[in-house]
């Protein structure tokens, strides 16, 4: 491979490589390149081939070199080509390979119209390219063979006469020709056909005139006959050829199409480009429709010494930028400026506050709510004031907090106590929901028949429901559970979870509490009955919810 010479980091360091190590890397390095030129690959002769419906044959002693090593291949190879899916087409590559045989590259199948070539290998050469379709297999391409080159002819187009008319499925081109010139009446073209001797090579421009009075269509990617080659635009859409446009195409020999490069009218009336930018000078006026200058007496200057007088026109904005003046905005009316802003207004301070007071966090907070009344209270709606509406809600506070109210609240009906007001603790507690909750298993462990767990009651309660739950769900059959209090049990109907099931809150047959007071420090047992005889269940909890008592 190419190697380097290291110069070093500076004019005479003695840190670069050595004068005569260099010469020996320069002579190994042009005997690199003459051994690549020299053992160029390529097809030193060929003998044909056949193709009949799908099979094709590529005939004996075909002879090529690879890597500076001569192959051939001593018998026939024939293969057999497949069709694609229906309504696909395809391109297969055919390559000679080192082992003096021939390879078929399969591509991918595409839409019509979609040319997707694949890659040739390293260490191949390129034999032929065969279009395939859902019914037909194509000839392959000629290959090129030993000093056979491919005649760059640009010199010549085709000129279509005033007598062709409409729409073009597709042109002949014979080896010379490199471009299409209208003068008749066209309205569409397909694609071209090309002949077998056409001399076509990756990057051979070709050009399209249109020297008509009228449009014609350039069909993006056309479905034709096999042998057309087809125009292709980046932005997939047919390109409309206007009258006198000049457009041009590079063959591509990968995709078999003429890929669009761009227009190639001439260009001496575009604008120029200075440094990436068109000059001013090239612009049209209404560019330039803010203008920046210095203002004094009724006169725009270039310059803050006013020298240069900037043109007055309607439909134009200018700014004054003379120190003191904030950008102040003008528009001229065809005999004097007139001013329509006071310029750059950075903040409120670049305007004059007035009489109307400029809103801050600080003066609302600060402002007295004089005038409030708390004679009427009700809902609050978007047309009230902010007055109107602090004294909606001072009148429910102390129309709403009254100890008549607050006792109707609790549902507190019968005094006790010392005080009127006052309520023993024994009676305020039964107005308030009470729940306890206990895990009766892990999380992840199957549950099992038995007792779960044993507690004391905190305190006497009055029950209202128990309920119980898993994470699990049981699986074939319910889970049943029983609570006991000193031994006996508090249901006339167990507790359950129906299989499938994750709450006892759904169960078909609901729990029946028969023993609805629970005792201060009773021993309560929680157990099961049965389990799931598919999944057990996990991650069994119980609740039980009532009032203290």
């Amino acid at each position: 491979m190419i190697q380097d010479i290291y110069l070093g980091a500076a004019p005479n360091d003695k840190t670069g490589t050595p004068a005569r190590q260099a010469g020996q890397i320069i002579n190994a390095n042009f005997a690199y390149l003459d051994a690549k030129i020299s053992n160029v690959n390529e097809i030193i002769a060929q003998t044909g081939h056949l193709k009949v419906g799908q099979d094709l044959t590529y005939y004996a002693d075909w002879v090529w070199k690879i890597n500076g090593a001569v192959y051939t291949n001593p018998v026939d190879v024939v293969t057999i080509i497949p069709f694609t899916s229906t309504g696909k087409e395809r391109f297969d590559l055919f390559a000679l390979n080192t082992s003096n045989t021939f390879l078929r590259i399969e591509g991918t199948e595409t839409d019509p119209g979609i040319v997707d070539i694949p890659d040739l290998p390293i260490d191949m050469i390129q034999a032929g390219i065969v279009k395939v379709t859902d019914s037909s297999v194509g000839d392959p391409t000629s290959p090129i063979v030993g000093g056979d080159y491919v005649e760059k002819s640009e010199y010549s187009e085709l000129f279509v006469p005033s007598t062709e008319l409409g729409h073009i499925t597709h042109y002949g081109f014979n080896s010379v020709a490199s471009g299409i010139r209208w003068n008749g009446s066209e309205t569409h073209i397909d694609g071209v056909s090309i002949y077998s001797d056409y001399k076509a090579y990756t990057g051979k421009i070709f050009t399209l005139k249109n020297f008509q009075t009228t449009e014609i269509i350039i069909k993006h990617l056309a479905v034709n006959p096999a042998n057309n080659t087809q125009f292709w635009f980046p932005n997939e859409q047919d390109y409309v050829l206007k009258p006198g446009q000049i457009i041009e195409f590079s063959y591509s020999f990968r995709t078999l199409c003429f890929e669009f490069i761009g227009d190639a009218t001439d260009l001496a009336t575009k604008a120029d480009l200075v440094s990436g930018k068109v000059p001013a000078s090239q612009l049209p006026s209404y560019v330039d429709d803010i203008l920046e200058g210095y203002l004094l007496s009724n006169v725009f200057y270039v310059e803050s010494s006013h020298t240069t007088v900037i043109p007055a026109e309607t439909g134009k904005i200018y700014i004054d930028i003379t120190t003191g003046q904030k950008n102040k905005e003008y528009r001229y009316s065809g005999s004097t400026y007139i001013q329509i802003t006071n310029g750059l207004i950075a903040s409120t301070d670049d305007v004059p506050e007035g009489s109307n007071l400029y809103f801050t966090t600080a003066r609302v907070l600060a402002t007295l709510l004089t005038g409030i009344s708390f004679a009427t209270g009700g809902a609050i709606v978007s047309t009230d004031s902010v007055l109107v509406a602090f004294g909606k809600i001072q009148k429910q506070i102390t129309d709403g907090f009254t100890t008549s109210n607050i006792r109707s609240l609790l549902g507190i009906t019968t005094l006790s106590g010392s005080n009127t007001g006052d309520e023993t603790t024994a009676t305020l507690k039964t107005k308030f929901d009470v729940e306890l909750a206990y895990a009766l298993s892990d999380e992840t462990s199957n549950l099992t028949v038995g007792n779960l767990i044993s507690f004391r009651m905190p305190y006497a309660m009055t029950l209202s429901d128990v309920r119980i739950s898993v994470n699990d769900a049981p699986t074939l059959s319910s889970l049943i559970v029983d609570v006991k209090e000193a031994g006996a049990s508090i249901f006339s109907t167990l507790l359950s979870i129906d299989a499938s099931e994750l709450t006892s809150v759904t169960a078909a047959t609901p729990a029946v509490v028969s023993d609805v007071n629970l005792a201060d420090d009773a021993l309560i047992t929680v157990s099961t009955t049965q389990i799931g005889s598919g999944n057990t269940g996990k991650g069994l909890k119980i609740v039980f919810k009532g009032k203290k008592a």
